[in-house]
């Protein structure tokens, strides 16, 4: 489980993958906020090639 107000995020190295969200909340625009997949602070190893990488508009337009 992640702690509320906590990033998190995920690499699928399979085919195929399903992600379950439990939320407390409903969503609230105005309270969303993104951390870049690729911000070299983090240097987080996704165990992917940039090739292979495939994140929405949305998350993709974060600043680092």
């Amino acid at each position: 489980m992640v702690p509320h107000g906590f990033a998190h995020g995920f690499s699928v190295l399979s085919e195929t993958a399903s992600v379950m969200y439990k939320v407390d909340q409903l969503y609230h625009k105005e309270s969303e906020r993104g951390i870049r997949y690729d911000d070299p602070t983090l240097a987080i190893d996704w165990q992917l090639s940039p090739d292979e990488v495939i994140v929405s508009e949305k998350d993709i337009d974060w600043e680092f």
